[in-house]
């Protein structure tokens, strides 16, 4: 096969975690990768059910990434069965099961080797965010390839509920304080693009592993590998906004933002 050329872009493939049991919205219907949000609606009149997980995937359409890996947890079948193949989104979908997975960090390594050498688009099938060219816009930052990791940053003052990002005045990210508290606000991260560098390196801190410590997350992973000397950069959207699905009254808002004019 000839080598690629410097010119090309390079190949870029989603990632999707959803091997979570969503315990905090008790009792569903479905997967919650699958719950309705809203209506929409075409030119037409006509209404169809908009689902969470779909965020997520139009993201990748814009960003004009062609295949995806969702990882999901045992029992979660429905989510295969409603999103099949990806054909009727010009995504190829793929599905790695994982059964009970300790957090984020775990899903996101169990399509490593689906992945292989191409660069890896994470993007959470529970958050809903904007600017929906978010993800574009990094896999543009990253083609210089001066760094292992950007992230898309949002404001938040949720600091109960997220992780928020701290940065340098070149855009380099320090740190990310990973949710540091009721009162706290800045800007938190929701959707990045990574180096299969920095894939290893995930690969190789969940098999080290870390003897006594609490749940661990990607944001977690990332603090580690800044330690180590990666390079992580951030572009913020000032107007971008970010919401979790995964509580009752989270759910209800998404609700409502997908029904206001």
């Amino acid at each position: 096969m000839a080598a690629k050329r410097d010119s090309e872009p390079r190949e870029l493939v989603g990632v999707l975690p959803a091997a979570g049991t969503a315990t905090r919205l008790g009792r569903l219907p479905c997967s919650k990768e699958i719950l309705p949000v809203g209506l929409v609606g075409d030119d037409a009149g006509h209404h169809r059910v908009r689902v969470a997980v779909e965020d997520a995937l139009d993201a990748l359409w814009a960003a004009g990434v062609q295949r995806a890996v969702i990882v999901l947890a045992p029992g979660k079948e429905d989510v295969r069965r409603y999103l099949g193949d990806g054909a009727d989104r010009g995504l190829e979908l793929a599905y790695e099961t994982l059964a009970d997975s300790p957090g984020s960090p775990w899903s996101v390594d169990a399509a490593r080797d689906r992945i292989g050498d191409a660069d890896t688009a994470l993007v959470f099938p529970d958050i809903r965010f904007e600017p929906m060219n978010a993800l574009a816009e990094l896999r543009r930052a990253a083609a210089d390839g001066a760094a292992d990791l950007w992230l898309a940053l949002v404001p938040s003052t949720r600091g109960e509920k997220v992780d928020l990002v701290r940065t340098d005045e070149d855009g380099r990210v320090t740190a990310i304080d990973i949710k540091p508290g009721a009162g706290h606000a800045g800007w938190t991260w929701v959707t990045a693009v990574w180096r299969p560098r920095f894939a290893d390196f995930l690969q190789r801190r969940l098999a080290a592993g870390t003897p006594g410590a609490a749940e661990r997350h990607v944001g977690d992973v990332i603090n580690e590998a800044i330690a180590a000397g990666f390079e992580a950069r951030a572009l913020r959207f000032p107007d971008g906004t970010a919401r979790d699905i995964g509580t009752p009254a989270d759910l209800a808002q998404a609700w409502r933002a997908e029904e206001s004019p």
